[in-house]
């Protein structure tokens, strides 16, 4: 037999520290266990695979800022000013060395400081190893330390693979001589056993208690013969150093809020208030004997053109002003097609007013763009921060076909430096609609008239699409009426996006023109359950769910790492799943299912999101955003 704790090699090691030291500082080097960590840190957890690093502290938000720039500076590491971000409850500092780069983000939580590090090119040889890790200061969690000691391997099994408070041991033992090799070391050892077992033909489980400590003894059918899942936690208190001092300011300013802060002031001096709230107009075109009447209109100019050009826009599609002003303010050029999706956008005249004068008009099969009339009366003009006027233009043949038409005008002008202060008054919403079906139990009302119902998602999140032939304001005002009926409180509004949140959900709807009427997005998150489940992702985190409903194994990789599922492992239950946190960013998994060829999925895991891939057991599989 051998100890456990000469087979503590593995690709990915959690290590739950429940006190930690500071490596000392000396010269540069990429090496994770080189890095600093405040002398309070506990939860530490490295996952090799990704590059991260996480752990909690109960020092000062600025106190471990400081640290850092500090200690990371003596090691050798260069501070990237142009990305430093400070908030009240956050910091976010990059250091960098040639090819290493290390982004750490500091964040406060309500009972403790959350602290992750993003590495890359970085070295984390030794995260396995509990000699390399006391070396470099930090001290043994009792769970490695438990299994290091007190607990004997079969001497042909795998090497063992550490995850926080549990490890992962395939050996070729058969699934009750391994239940019983571990279950009799633990009651040697004065455990007791506190729950009924469960016994099935594919699975074993228990638990043991002593005082505060458990062990729980989990072994499933393998290939190779049987896999256990060995479990401990303590839940004594253990002593902890004390945190770092508090300090009263970081020695260093905040550069990027420190120019928006200049820009914005700036900004702010120059911003002219204006209502769009009595704009009015309308222009009716005949081209090829057909008529075409837009009643939706914008003025605007851009930083680029400035002055000498202004757009007056007539539209067959409400114009979502409150975006427009946000691009004029960001973009240099932007135009109309920037407002809408692609295929969305809508049918429209153009009238450039100023030095050089134009028509551009588009519908279907039609697109005329920056044509000069030859007859023409202009009338519009721009004074006093709005447009007003009349434009016609007799009729002339263009593109084959005679086209004329008649506009009037009477909007606010939208620059880079106005804000607006009032929308148009909205339509009076329409009454709830009854239950629709298949919606009865999301508790997600919808107005009346809706079409091209669809729901997707899983237990964790559900998405919700429609169509209703009314204007996307009216739609708006719908939602901030009724969902407050069902529980829901308002927490934001951004033009056609609305958030809203209860105790243990989370709900964002989008409403956008589409066509006549309104395209709906509704889409929710059961916080508490996904939180319950495992499922919910850390803070600043994402998190990736590999399942196996096929009747033999499967393997998925990743970079260059393996992960190998039996038969059913995680199809049915998540529990069972391989569930892992991950930094924000895309993944490339290759699923290989015996008897196919091996298929290829790009995930992109954007922060607070969760997704899964299970293989399927007709073959194939199936990716899906849990969250």
């Amino acid at each position: 037999m051998l100890r456990a704790s000469s087979l503590l090699a593995s690709s990915t090691l959690a290590v739950l520290l429940l006190t930690a030291g500071t490596s000392p500082a000396g010269e540069f080097s990429p090496q994770v266990l080189k890095l600093p960590y405040p002398p309070d840190a506990y939860d530490l957890e490295f996952t090799a695979w990704s590059e991260d690093i996480t752990y909690n502290s109960q020092s000062p938000l600025k106190s471990l800022g400081a640290f850092y720039l500090e200690e990371m500076r003596e090691r050798g590491w260069e501070l990237d000013k142009d990305e430093v971000e400070i908030d009240d409850d956050s910091i976010e500092l990059v250091f960098t060395h040639g090819e290493h780069e290390v982004d750490l983000r500091i964040s406060q939580w309500s009972k403790e400081v959350k602290v992750r590090i993003d590495g890359d090119e970085l070295d984390f040889a030794g995260v396995d190893d509990p000699a390399s890790i006391a070396a470099a200061g930090l001290p043994v969690p009792p769970a490695v330390r438990f299994f290091h000691t007190q607990l004997e391997t079969p001497a042909d099994a795998r090497k063992p693979d550490f995850d926080a408070d549990d490890v992962t041991v395939i050996s070729p033992q058969g699934l009750q001589e391994a239940y019983d090799f571990y279950c009799d070391q633990v009651r040697k050892l004065g455990f007791r056993e506190s729950r009924r077992p469960i016994i099935t033909d594919t699975r074993r489980y228990t638990e043991f208690k002593q005082g505060g400590a458990e062990v729980s003894v989990n072994v499933f059918t393998h290939d190779a013969g049987s896999r256990a899942v060995l479990g401990y936690e303590d839940s004594r208190p253990t002593p902890r150093k004390p945190p770092l001092a508090a300090v009263a300011s970081l020695p260093i300013g905040n550069p990027v809020e420190a120019m928006e802060a200049e820009v914005a002031a700036e900004t702010a001096m120059n911003k002219t208030p204006v209502s769009v709230a009595d704009n009015r107009g309308q222009a009716v075109v005949t081209y090829g004997g057909k008529k075409y009447t837009f009643n939706n209109v914008a003025c605007f100019q851009t930083k680029d053109r400035g002055g000498y050009a202004t757009e007056v826009v007539f539209a067959s599609k409400p114009i979502p002003l409150g975006q427009l002003q946000q691009l004029l303010a960001a973009e240099d050029d932007p135009s109309l097609w920037d407002l809408y999706d692609d295929f969305q956008s809508p049918d429209y005249l153009i009238l450039q007013l100023g030095k050089f004068e134009s028509v551009s008009f588009s519908v279907p099969g039609v697109g005329i763009g920056g044509k000069q009339p030859a007859d023409y009366t202009n009338q519009m003009k721009v004074e006093d921060g709005r447009v007003r006027g009349k434009w016609t233009m007799a009729a002339e043949t263009v593109l084959s076909r005679k086209m004329s038409f008649t506009a009037e005008i009477d909007a606010a002008l939208l620059t880079p430096t106005t804000r607006i202060t009032s929308m148009p008054t909205e339509s009076a919403a329409a009454p709830a609609a009854p239950p629709i079906p298949g919606f009865k139990d999301a508790d997600i009302p919808m107005p009346d008239g809706v079409e091209d119902l669809s729901r997707t998602g899983s237990n964790f999140r559900k998405e919700y699409t429609a169509t209703v032939a009314k204007p996307w304001p009216e739609v708006s005002k719908f939602f901030q009426r009724e969902l407050p009926k069902e529980g829901w409180t308002l927490v934001t509004i951004n033009d056609g996006r609305l958030t809203f949140r209860t105790p243990q959900r989370e709900l964002t709807a989008v409403v956008k023109p589409a066509g006549s009427g309104t395209s709906i997005l509704v889409v929710t998150r059961e916080k508490s359950l996904a939180e319950k489940e495992g499922i919910l992702p850390e803070r600043g985190k994402a998190r990736l769910v590999l399942g196996n409903a096929h009747t033999r194994p499967v393997v998925f990789t990743i970079g260059k790492q393996d992960y190998q599922l039996k038969a059913g492992q995680g199809g049915r239950d998540p529990q069972d799943a391989l569930n892992y946190t991950v930094g924000p960013g895309t993944y490339t998994v290759v699923i290989k299912i015996p008897g196919e060829a091996p298929q290829t999925e790009k995930l992109k895991l954007e922060e607070g999101s969760t997704w899964g891939i299970i293989a399927l057991p007709t073959g194939g599989y199936l990716p899906m955003q849990l969250y």
